[in-house]
Parts: C-alpha cells; sequence; structure tokens
C-alpha cells in the first residue's frame, strides 16, 4: 500500500487533531491552569511554588511568560490547521462518494 492518496492524508490529518487536541485537553487541566497562573505570577520575582508529592516548596526560576504566549499561539495556529485541513479533506470525500454514487 503507498504511503500517498487521499486515504492517507486524512488518516494524517484526523491523527494531528487528535493529538493536538489531547495536548489542548492536558493544557486546560485545572492543575495545569493553575501552574501556568503561578508562572505568570512569579513572572516578575523568577520564583513559583512547586508542589511536588503534596508538598509545596519555592522553587526559584526564570519563566519566560512571553515565551509561552508564543507557544500558544503556535499552537493553537497549529490545531486550526490541522482542523481546516481534516475538515476540507472530509468534505472533498464525502462530495466525491456522492458524485460517483
Amino acid at each position: 500500500m503507498s504511503d500517498s492518496g487521499p486515504l492517507n492524508e486524512i488518516k494524517y490529518w484526523r491523527k494531528q487533531v487528535t493529538q493536538l487536541n489531547h495536548l489542548v485537553n492536558q493544557l486546560r487541566l485545572p492543575s495545569n491552569r493553575a501552574v501556568i497562573y503561578l508562572l505568570n505570577i512569579a513572572v516578575s520575582s523568577h520564583s513559583i511554588v512547586c508542589i511536588r508529592n503534596n508538598y509545596i516548596r519555592l522553587v526559584l526560576i526564570k519563566f519566560n511568560f512571553k515565551e509561552w504566549r508564543e507557544i500558544d499561539k503556535k499552537l493553537t495556529l497549529c490545531i486550526n490547521e490541522a482542523r481546516d485541513h481534516y475538515k476540507f479533506l472530509m468534505t472533498v470525500t464525502k462530495t466525491y462518494w456522492t458524485t460517483l454514487s
């Protein structure tokens, strides 16, 4: 079986959408959102509260929130691109199969 063709393209973009959705869902978990929030607050002092094994400790860190925002924007662009490609390919496929019927 060839690695090219419309069905493999659809599978590829469906996989991209699934993986990116999983990543976004992980980032939206309350615990992860709390960490991002704490990092945002701590930007000025470069210190954060680290929660590990139910112990809280203060950790010095250099967190660049500006870079995080760029990563977040790129992730949003990637997931939108994957969704758009997948939707387009599904529309083309449906149109193609409808035309053949």
